[in-house]
């Protein structure tokens, strides 16, 4: 088992990478969890130089990367200064109807996995985005599952595992498509290939209202990456109560 910090936490400041390396570093930590998306971590470090930069200072830093998120890829869309998390703002979508996003998101996905290979990590956690408002489950799930196929093609040839990290949110149209264990599952189980397997935030899971050992014992094998994060439950105009 590999323990470790993941850089999210550490947004709303320039060079918030460089901080999170020092951070987590001096808290004692030994590995990090990579977020491939600005304002962390974005294509211009990852090429020639900057590549070896990072390298270096995690090696300087005894930091060895334990997973690198691709959850979202919002950096195509966003500007240098925004400097917040990525959020919900997944980027280019696996299910999207349009080819160029459908292509960008999977191209996007092989830079990572090459990446992932460069700092000597196994793990690529990706999310599969928002379906469609104007497009329908079945064409959705046809779509995400070709673009899969050949990211875990691609990702079987470099040893690297591919993990679904599911999100809470509006199912539906215009919701997250892959939006519990029991449909990420599935699409482990369609996509059939030995590199797919999943991400469980446990948070995410108790936001979706689902049982955390029934649904580890559910994923079994698929089960490759846990995340602990912090929750708060905070109760509503309507005196429902809400966990964000």
């Amino acid at each position: 088992m590999q323990l470790a910090f993941k850089c999210n936490a550490f947004a709303g400041r320039k060079n918030a990478l460089d901080y999170a390396i020092c951070a987590i570093s001096n808290a004692g930590f030994r590995s990090i969890g990579l977020v491939y998306d600005k304002p962390y971590l974005w294509h211009e470090r990852t090429a020639n130089e900057g590549l070896f930069v990072l390298a270096r200072m995690l090696f300087n830093k005894h930091l060895s990367v334990a997973s690198v998120s691709a959850c979202t890829a919002s950096g195509y869309g966003r500007q240098d200064d925004d400097l917040t998390p990525p959020g919900q703002r997944f980027g280019p979508s696996f299910a999207s109807q349009y080819l160029s996003e459908r292509r960008l998101r999977v191209d996007h996905t092989k830079k990572v996995i090459d990446f992932a290979c460069k700092m000597g990590c196994s793990f690529v956690d990706i999310s599969t985005g928002y379906q469609p408002p104007d497009l329908d489950i079945a064409s959705a799930w046809r779509l995400t599952k070709e673009c899969l196929r050949e990211v875990c093609s691609y990702a079987e040839e470099k040893y690297v595992f591919i993990n679904i990290e599911y999100e809470p949110g509006k199912f539906g149209r215009g919701g997250l498509f892959v939006g519990s264990a029991l449909t990420a599952l599935a699409m482990c189980e369609d996509v059939k290939s030995p590199a797919l397997g999943i991400n469980l935030d446990l948070i995410h899971a108790a936001v979706c209202g689902e049982d955390i050992p029934a649904t580890i014992r559910l994923l079994g094998n698929s089960l490759h990456v846990v995340e602990f994060d912090d929750m708060r439950s905070i109760v509503d105009e309507k005196g429902i109560l809400r966990r964000k």
